[in-house]
């Protein structure tokens, strides 16, 4: 996990949790703080799960957290379609 703080333009502090995948490295989780003084303390939290779509990982459910409330929102992705191999080719006029 990797813990950052920003002091500008508002205290912030977040941390970063990821995970391997098939072909890299995938996010798993954000935390976030207004409290830059404590690692104890997470206001929100981001977590994220991966489906495979056409060769790549992307995401399928998003799971977002409230800790002061204990809220909860899950958010799934559904009927994705990834695109590759689009090449655009771009000339000055011809004179």
């Amino acid at each position: 996990m990797t813990v950052v703080v920003s002091h500008l333009p508002q205290p912030l502090r977040f941390a970063t949790e990821f995970v391997s995948g098939s072909d890299g490295y995938l996010l798993r989780s954000v935390k976030t703080s207004s409290d830059v003084s404590s690692d104890a303390k997470w206001e929100s939290s981001f977590t994220y799960e991966y489906q495979k779509i056409q060769g790549f990982e992307l995401p399928s459910v998003v799971t977002v957290t409230q800790e002061a409330s204990g809220e909860t929102w899950r958010y799934s992705l559904n009927d994705c379609k990834a695109v590759a191999g689009i090449s655009i080719n771009v000339e000055a006029p011809k004179r």
